[in-house]
């Protein structure tokens, strides 16, 4: 029943290790597992409000073409529309981690860190999606297309489900319901690190003022309009915080329309 209930594949991961992890005839319901069945509630109470239609459950082009990159200095992505799209100027955003989030990252130098580089690409995939659905013109049903060059954050995003319990369900949440608040889907695909250049720019790019990453955008890659800057929004980056500290944020599903 998946397919055709909108983004509840992004939900099934803390109840199936709910179960999987479960040897006696107990449960223990955490607030996350508490919250996930409280957002299945409202996916079926708000199911006829969100009709699929046949064309997404086929292969179909994207709308929107994009790229996503994570490091331990930031994040950034940029992304290009189709001709299904209305002409928009080649989009790019960044962001620099706080000063708290380095000291968290798992490394040769700090092991006993409790977020990984794939969390971070997943935040990066993540904060690509909602500033893009922020940014665009209210669309129903457009399909985005965007490249990573992790492939764990690939296979979460495309299988909904990570292998353990961690900030990565917390994340996919969160993306549950953006993409069910608008209507939108997605599909990750892996691309070499040597040819996320552009994205792997901006994750890296924090010495430079944004005049000057512009510059270097429009040098590096010419289009017919010039490219434009964008950032995220206080909002998300307080939700991204909560959900990598694996707490949960004051939101749910819209109720059902009247």
């Amino acid at each position: 029943m998946v397919p055709a209930i909108h983004s509840s594949q992004y939900l099934l991961s803390p109840l199936y290790h709910l179960l999987l992890n479960n040897h006696t005839r107990r449960m223990r319901l955490t607030a996350l597992t508490k919250s996930t069945l409280s957002d299945w509630l409202q996916l079926l109470a708000t199911l006829c409000h969100h009709a699929v239609p046949i064309a997404s459950l086929v292969p179909q082009p994207p709308h929107v073409y994009a790229a996503t990159d994570a490091s331990k200095d930031g994040m950034g992505g940029y992304w290009l529309t189709t001709t299904l799209e209305a002409d928009n100027a080649p989009t790019a955003w960044r962001y620099q981690w706080p000063d708290t989030l380095p000291p968290c990252l798992i490394s040769a130098d700090n092991p006993t860190g409790d977020l990984s580089i794939n969390d971070l690409e997943l935040v990066a995939f993540m904060a690509h999606h909602h500033i893009q659905s922020c940014c665009m013109a209210p669309s129903p049903y457009r399909h985005t297309c965007i490249a990573t060059d992790n492939s764990a954050a690939q296979a979460w995003i495309n299988n909904g489900s990570p292998s353990t319990i961690a900030a990565p369900e917390f994340l996919l949440r969160l993306l549950a319901h953006n993409c069910r608040d608008q209507n939108l889907t997605i599909q990750a695909v892996h691309t070499s690190g040597a040819t996320n250049t552009i994205a792997d720019l901006l994750s890296h790019s924090f010495d430079l003022s944004d005049e000057q990453l512009l510059l270097c955008l429009n040098s590096l890659a010419p289009s017919k309009r010039p490219w434009r800057l964008v950032t995220p929004l206080a909002p998300f980056i307080c939700n991204m915080n909560l959900a990598l500290s694996k707490k949960l944020p004051q939101r749910v599903l819209p109720p059902p329309q009247e």
